[in-house]
């Protein structure tokens, strides 16, 4: 259990996407006991398909998907209008 809350330590919750996958109520219920077991809240919200295809083969625009170059430090900043800042780590 240690491990377990030390793996989820930063964590400030969980999101359930409901895809209408086959298995999805049997998940949904894992879902809800692994944030109850860690006390963490769960969200649940609906997939917009269109959303899911741009995650998985973009295009990332930079709208609605952070784009942090590959070795680059994310900061405060890049969740702020504007250019992505490496200057203030946002996890310290």
């Amino acid at each position: 259990m240690r491990v377990l809350h030390t793996m989820l330590g930063g964590y400030r919750g969980f999101v359930f996407i409901r895809t209408g996958h086959p298995r999805q109520k049997e998940r949904l219920r894992n879902a809800h006991e692994l944030a109850s077991l860690v006390r963490l809240p769960l969200e649940v919200v609906e997939a917009r398909r269109e959303r899911l295809e741009r995650l998985v083969h973009g295009p990332w625009d930079g709208r609605e998907f952070l784009q942090i170059p590959v070795g680059e430090r994310i900061t405060a900043a890049a969740f702020l209008p504007g250019p992505a800042s490496v200057d203030t780590p946002f996890c310290a």
